[in-house]
């Protein structure tokens, strides 16, 4: 269990903070599979095909069972791809970029 995870012991039962987690996790790849097809013109049947191949795939559950956040990320990083090919640099980099630092330029 990463430290985000043990962060909600104190409210919660560490079962279902791993259900609402791998739910969690499994709403993030649709959204990732979701936006690819979009992004690249795939088929209903395909996205369907590689969401389900997703799902099967036993890395994924240990992903999921460990309390990795890279479903995440990945989620994060297929969102800025998309707003780059839509030509929105702005969402893109907000993603990603932190506040630029004030410069107090000596005087």
């Amino acid at each position: 269990m990463t430290l985000l995870l043990a962060l909600f012991v104190p409210w919660l039962h560490v079962r279902l903070i791993q259900l609402v987690f791998g739910f969690a996790s499994l709403a993030a790849l649709a959204g990732t599979v979701r936006l690819l097809s979009k992004g690249l013109n795939f088929t209903p049947r395909l996205a369907a095909v590689l969401f389900w191949g997703l799902v099967g795939w036993f890395p994924f559950w240990m992903v999921i069972r460990n309390g990795q956040v890279g479903m995440f990320l990945t989620f994060l990083m297929t969102l800025s791809w998309y707003y780059l090919r839509q030509e929105r640099n702005l969402a893109a980099a907000s993603l990603w970029a932190s506040p630029p630092p004030s410069s107090s330029s000596p005087a």
